[in-house]
C-alpha cells in the first residue's frame, strides 16, 4: 500500500491547497489500486463486478472526504493512514454484504456445523449451539490479557477455522496492522455476529469491551506473527484450564 507514505500525503496537500488536477487524479489512482489489493486479499472469491462496485464506492467517499483527511492526518504516520483506508475499504466491504444480505463468514460455515475445530476440542464441544457458543466465548473473553492478543486470538483459532482461510498470522497483520485497536475491535464484534446470526450481547463481550476503551483505546494493533501464534496457543491452554466454568 502506498496510500499512507508521504509522498501521497504531499500529493493530497497539492490537491487540495493548489487545486492541481494531475495530483488529485493520480491520488483517485492510488485509492482504487490499493483498495483493489486489500478487497482481492481479503475476499478472493468475490466476482470481480462486486470488487469492482466496492472499489468504486471507497474511491468516491476518499474523494470527498479527502480534505478533512488531509487536515486531520498532518502528524500521522504512514501505518495510521494506512490503517484509515483500510478502515475505509471493510467498512464498504461490510456495507455491501449487509445490502446484499449475503456474508463471508456464513457462507463458509454456519455455525450450527462447527464441532470440533473451535478452541480445540474440550471447548468446541460447548460450541455446538449458539448459547453455549455465546457463553464459551464469555469464558474466553474473560481471561486476563491484553486486547490486541485476544482478538488476534480470535480471528486466528475462531473465525479463521469457520472459515477456511485468512486465519493466518500473516493475514490479520495484512487486514489490521496499524488500525487503531477500537476499529479492530468493532470489526471483530462484527465478524462474530455474523457466525452466530445475531448480535453479540453486551454481555458477552463487557471485559474485553472495558480494556478495549479503557487504557488500551486509540492504541494502533501491531503484532508480530510469532507474536500471534504464540498468543493464541496461550489462549487455548488457558481455555482448557477453565473449562469447567462454562
Amino acid at each position: 500500500m502506498i496510500f499512507g507514505n508521504e509522498e501521497t500525503y504531499i500529493l493530497i496537500g497539492n490537491a487540495m491547497c493548489h487545486g492541481d488536477m494531475d495530483a488529485y487524479n493520480r491520488i483517485g489512482e492510488i485509492i482504487v489500486n490499493d483498495t483493489m489489493l486489500l478487497v482481492n486479499s481479503w475476499f478472493r472469491d468475490l466476482q470481480s463486478a462486486d470488487k469492482e462496485d466496492i472499489v468504486q464506492d471507497v474511491a468516491e467517499k476518499m474523494l470527498r472526504g479527502l480534505l478533512k483527511f488531509y487536515e486531520d492526518s498532518n502528524h500521522n504516520t504512514e501505518q495510521q493512514r494506512n490503517a484509515y483506508l483500510k478502515t475505509a475499504v471493510y467498512n464498504a466491504c461490510m456495507d455491501f454484504f449487509r445490502k446484499a444480505k449475503r456474508s463471508v463468514l456464513t457462507n463458509a460455515i454456519s455455525i450450527d456445523k462447527v464441532h470440533g475445530h473451535v478452541f480445540e476440542e474440550d471447548f468446541s464441544k460447548r460450541c455446538a449451539d449458539k448459547d453455549a457458543f455465546l457463553s464459551a466465548l464469555k469464558g474466553v473473553f474473560q481471561i486476563h490479557t491484553t486486547p490486541d492478543k485476544m482478538i488476534a486470538f480470535v480471528y486466528n483459532r475462531l473465525l479463521g477455522t469457520l472459515t477456511g482461510k485468512n486465519g493466518s498470522p500473516k493475514s490479520i497483520i495484512a487486514q489490521f496492522d496499524g488500525m487503531p485497536i477500537q476499529n479492530v475491535y468493532e470489526q471483530m464484534v462484527c465478524d462474530l455476529s455474523t457466525v452466530s446470526g445475531n448480535r453479540i450481547p453486551d454481555g458477552v463481550l463487557s471485559s474485553l469491551r472495558n480494556s478495549v476503551y479503557g487504557d488500551y483505546y486509540n492504541h494502533p494493533f501491531h503484532m508480530t506473527p510469532h507474536q500471534i501464534a504464540d498468543s493464541s496457543n496461550w489462549i487455548v491452554e488457558k481455555t482448557k484450564e477453565k473449562k469447567n466454568e462454562y
